[in-house]
């Protein structure tokens, strides 16, 4: 049995050793492989914000208050009893 990590979940999982080639096929990757850590930023220099990250950022924003659900339709009231006939003089 060979040890797995799941591409969905990222949960470990052990694999028959006969089907090992459909578990990488289907993008779980062998527990023994180390994931790739991304690249550590420089020391010396902040990153820089550029227009279009302000522009997609600001768009982005605009989006999700375009997105965002409908207040609730008010409950109905219930039904007005209904007036009883003038009196007969």
């Amino acid at each position: 049995m060979k040890e797995f990590i799941n591409s969905l979940t990222g949960t470990r999982m052990f694999v028959a050793d006969g089907r090992e080639e459909e578990y990488k096929k289907a993008g779980h990757r062998p527990a023994d492989i180390p994931e790739p850590e991304p690249p550590a930023p420089d020391a010396g220099s902040a990153p820089e914000a550029s227009e279009t990250d302000t522009g997609a950022a600001r768009a982005a924003e605009e989006e999700k208050t375009e997105t965002e659900p409908a207040a609730p339709a008010p409950a109905k009231s219930a039904a007005a009893p209904k007036r009883k006939a003038a009196a007969k003089k």
